[in-house]
């Protein structure tokens, strides 16, 4: 077996390349597939089996994996991806195409085929279930160190959609649960009251957004009690987050000064004045909004009480953050 100890910078300049590709096939939703060219596909994966697999007698086609789901001894877990399987089997893509280890990945080229056609299929003695990919997924951005990675996202309705209706709804890349479908299918209900009842927090963050550009801030009467513009240091490509420059530059890692701008606001809830912080978190660019204690009077107090429970009067960003 060839063991690879570096790339070279040729090599390297090619993974946006290979990125890019899989992303493609990843968001593409075109439901229509050749069956015979499947059928070939799948027969050379079926052949790689240990066990002596009897020949297929029936090939079962349907819209979505909720259908497929109906059939008894099929499950989520039981099933291969088909396109969702393209993030592990493009890596395999890559080193076969580029470092030309054939022999290593010949198993991998059939199932990463398939990913161009179909979505989440099954095999079981001598039947095979084949699924078609979504006919929609709603697509946002969000900013990572390479540029803007595309999320899962949809404010209408579902997310992921497959022809016979089924899907699932989801707020930046966040799986929303059957309790909160409200959020979509009955937007009278979006309002800043019900949302802030949400227990969990991603989904409560996500959900509030759908009110504004602001959030919260854009629904509810306000005041913002201090601005202020904090940078630290940010290791994207380190096994660190490093905030301190100072620790960064010593330990030699690539990082990035980021600049973040926090407000403290208070928020007129329901006859409750509420203190929140409001602001963009360094590692991943997203907007949040958290309610502080209640004795927080600026940027600093809030940060300090939030990264250690203690109402500081000044703010210094962890050195590193775990």
């Amino acid at each position: 077996m060839v063991k690879i100890e570096k790339l070279t910078a040729a090599q390297e300049a090619l993974f946006p390349q290979y990125r890019d590709e899989g992303l493609k096939v990843g968001y593409d939703t075109t439901t229509e597939y050749d069956l015979t060219q499947v059928k070939e596909l799948i027969n050379e994966v079926r052949a790689l089996s240990t066990n002596k697999l009897p020949s297929v007698k029936e090939w079962i086609q349907l819209d979505s994996p909720y259908a497929a789901c109906k059939i008894a001894g099929v499950t989520p877990y039981n099933a291969l991806y088909g396109q969702q399987d393209i993030h592990w089997l493009q890596f395999y893509k890559y080193f076969r195409d580029v470092c030309g280890l054939k022999a290593e990945t010949e198993s991998t080229v059939a199932l990463r085929e398939l990913c161009n056609h179909i979505g989440w299929w099954w095999f079981c003695d001598d039947k095979v279930i084949i699924t078609k990919k979504p006919m929609h997924i709603g697509t946002a951005t969000r900013k990572v160190s390479w540029g803007d990675a595309p999320i899962v996202h949809d404010t209408e309705g579902m997310a992921i959609k497959y022809l016979d209706g089924t899907g699932c709804y989801k707020l930046d890349d966040i799986l929303i649960p059957k309790e909160y479908h409200w959020l979509f299918t009955d937007k009278s209900k979006r309002t800043a009251e019900n949302i802030l009842k949400i227990n969990n927090v991603d989904i409560r963050n996500a959900a509030l957004k759908l009110l504004g550009p602001d959030g919260l801030i854009s629904a509810v009467p306000h005041d913002i009690l201090e601005e202020k513009t904090i940078e630290v240091a940010h290791t994207p490509k380190g096994k660190l987050d490093i905030r301190y420059t100072s620790i960064a530059e010593l330990t030699g890692l690539e990082f990035n000064k980021v600049k973040s701008h926090y407000r403290l606001i208070g928020l007129h809830l329901n006859g409750v004045y509420r203190i929140y912080l409001n602001g963009v978190c360094p590692s991943k660019g997203e907007n949040f909004t958290e309610a502080v204690h209640p004795d927080c009077k600026s940027v600093d107090n809030a940060l300090s009480w939030r990264e250690t429970g203690i109402i500081g009067n000044s703010y210094t960003p962890p050195a590193i953050r775990t």
